[in-house]
C-alpha cells in the first residue's frame, strides 16, 4: 500500500493550509534535504558543567538560546581570525614586493 503524504498543514493556531500534490512532493524534497544537511554539519563535544553554565549565562543576557549562541560566537571568532590572516598575508606581500623592489638592480 502506498503511503500517503498529508497535503494540510497547520501552520499557526487555526490556520491550515492545503498543497498541491506537486507543491507537497517539493516539501518532501526540501525536508529531505534539510535533514541531510544538518546531518552532515552536526558538531558534538564536551565541555565542564561550569563552562556551559558560563556561557548559559551569557546566553541568557542576550537572550539567545545557549546552542545559538555557541554558533554565533564561534562564527564571529573564525570570521574574525580569518580577516587577521588575511591582513598579515596583505601586510606580508605588501612587504615582499617592497623588500623585491628595494632589492632590484633596476632601482
Amino acid at each position: 500500500m502506498k503511503r500517503v503524504k498529508p497535503t494540510k498543514y497547520e501552520i499557526g493556531p487555526g490556520e491550515v493550509i492545503e498543497l498541491s500534490p506537486e507543491e507537497n512532493e517539493q516539501i518532501e524534497k526540501m525536508t529531505v534535504q534539510a535533514e541531510a544537511d544538518i546531518e552532515a554539519a552536526r558538531v558534538n563535544f564536551r565541555w565542564d558543567k561550569q563552562h556551559v553554565e558560563v556561557i548559559k549565562a551569557a546566553a541568557n543576557l542576550i537572550g539567545v538560546p545557549y546552542q545559538t549562541y555557541i554558533k554565533m560566537v564561534l562564527f564571529q571568532h573564525a570570521a574574525q581570525v580569518l580577516r587577521e590572516s588575511f591582513h598579515v598575508h596583505e601586510a606580508m606581500s605588501e612587504y615582499n614586493r617592497h623588500d623585491e623592489a628595494v632589492a632590484s638592480p633596476n632601482h
